[in-house]
């Protein structure tokens, strides 16, 4: 049984005005009973040896004598000397936090001795905590963690996670999103990286990497993949090139399996470095993906195997149960008159915790949890007929209905045709647990006008 200190001694029990109950009476007792009726058993000592009389009398200063320990979930209560209940609390849950933790080690033992051979633990691409990054043409780490990328001369496009059930395994991976790069040998390029207690595996042995790729520039685009050895302990920034594939010509539109085997990968022990590039060439707003990544011992490719989501949220350090949401509004959206309008992001991506509504209260996200959470959003055309100078539109982020930030006023002046109105709205706010926001956009020209969706009008809301 987990013994719980439950009242540390001369720890003090105070009123709603908070002053000391003098003289008071503690009683503990089963959960969401009276602990009156139906007293626990309590002890003075973590061993649970010696029980404690109940109630437990509080002394001068409201605290206890003794130390009060237990060991099941319990509810107390607090009586002032006239037997009046001061305090109380129906249901305290006690965990056994060793046992648990015992079993997670124990199942991560289990996982990893029941033959899955993929070193890249977050291969799977499924825990991404990460604000999506904009492409430069030096590596960072995407939206999903411990994936890195770049694009040459890039000109737009970010480092996305991707949700597809029936493209991966594990539902998600790795896009470059909405990529325009300028010249003709330019290209995209994904890297994993193996630090020196994994890459020590290969050391003088075969190893074998694997991906699943897919662009959509409209013609056949090379792959080549690149296995790389760190040139100082887990320092990622230079490294020397072990072996490189032969170009894969990859069709568009089509899934490919890629895989590649070094016979020898020599002194690797540093760290590794795995590289998959896309020579797009010139392109625009195209999309790479890249998927079911894997690396192993060994000079045949297995199926790919992936982690458990807590598992790999556990090795690479975040935390799993946190809000991570990204969203779309596909089909475009009529604001009539003069109207304020609710964005209706209606096209989920991603959603950790299921707190973006997209049947009722389409567009509006209501957290579960009390804390900082990074909001993005942002459309890109506003299509009408006609506008005459005087009239305005606005993008603005309410919570709880209520305006909290005006992120763009725009004043109109005379139109006709199509509106090319751009905005972004970001900032980082508390909420607590309850509490919603959602994204207005506010038609002051009189005139029927529609949030187009050529530009994917998105949403990003991460609590950090």
């Amino acid at each position: 049984m987990v013994a719980v200190l439950y009242q540390s001694k001369r720890e003090q029990f105070v009123d709603a005005n908070g002053k000391p109950i003098v003289g008071g009476k503690l009683y503990v007792g089963e959960p969401n009973q009276d602990p009156r009726v139906f007293p626990l058993t309590v002890y003075a000592e973590r061993s649970l040896t010696t029980p404690l009389l109940q109630p437990i009398e509080l002394d001068a200063e409201g605290r206890t004598e003794v130390s009060v320990w237990i060991g099941e979930t319990y509810s107390y209560a607090v009586d002032d000397p006239l037997d009046v209940q001061v305090l109380t609390e129906p249901y305290i849950e006690v965990e056994d936090v060793a046992a648990e933790i015992a079993a997670a080690i124990a199942a991560d033992s289990a996982t990893f001795n029941s033959g899955i051979k993929n070193l890249l633990v977050n291969g799977g691409h499924q825990v991404a905590t990460n604000v999506a990054p904009t492409l430069s043409g030096t590596f960072q780490e995407g939206e999903v963690n411990q994936t890195y990328g770049r694009a040459t001369n890039v000109t737009a496009g970010t480092l996305e996670q991707f949700a597809d059930a029936a493209a991966s395994v594990s539902g998600f991976g790795v896009i470059f999103s909405n990529v325009s790069l300028p010249g003709s040998g330019d290209y995209c390029e994904h890297q994993e990286r193996l630090y020196s207690q994994d890459a020590a595996r290969f050391i003088d042995r075969a190893g074998t990497f694997s991906f699943k790729v897919s662009h959509d520039k409209g013609s056949a685009v090379d792959f080549i993949i690149t296995v790389a050895k760190c040139n100082a302990v887990d320092n990622f920034s230079a490294y020397t090139t072990i072996d490189a594939s032969a170009a894969v010509s990859v069709a568009s539109g089509v899934d490919t399996q890629l895989s590649f085997t070094v016979a020898d990968m020599g002194a690797c022990g540093n760290g590794l470095v795995i590289l998959v590039r896309a020579n797009m060439g010139t392109i625009t707003t195209k999309d790479v993906k890249v998927w079911e990544a894997q690396a192993e011992v060994g000079s045949v490719r297995s199926e790919f195997a992936m982690y458990e989501y807590q598992i790999v949220a556990k090795t690479l350090e975040v935390e799993p149960e946190v809000t991570r949401i990204r969203a779309k509004l596909i089909g475009g959206q009529t604001v009539n008159g003069t109207v304020t309008a609710v964005v209706g992001f209606n096209t989920v991506e991603y959603d950790t915790l299921g707190e973006l509504d997209v049947t009722t209260n389409v567009g509006r996200v209501t957290v579960l949890n009390d804390g900082y959470y990074s909001v993005q959003a942002s459309i890109s055309d506003v299509g009408g007929v006609t506008f005459d100078a005087g009239g305005y539109v606005q993008f603005d982020l309410y919570i709880d209905g209520s305006l909290y930030q005006r992120c763009d006023c725009f004043e109109t002046a005379s139109y006709q045709g199509n509106l090319q109105y751009g905005v972004t709205c970001a900032t980082t706010i508390w909420l607590d647990a309850g509490q919603y926001l959602d994204i207005r956009f506010v038609n002051g020209t009189g005139y029927n006008l529609s949030i187009d969706t050529t530009g994917s009008p998105t949403i990003a809301v991460n609590r950090i």
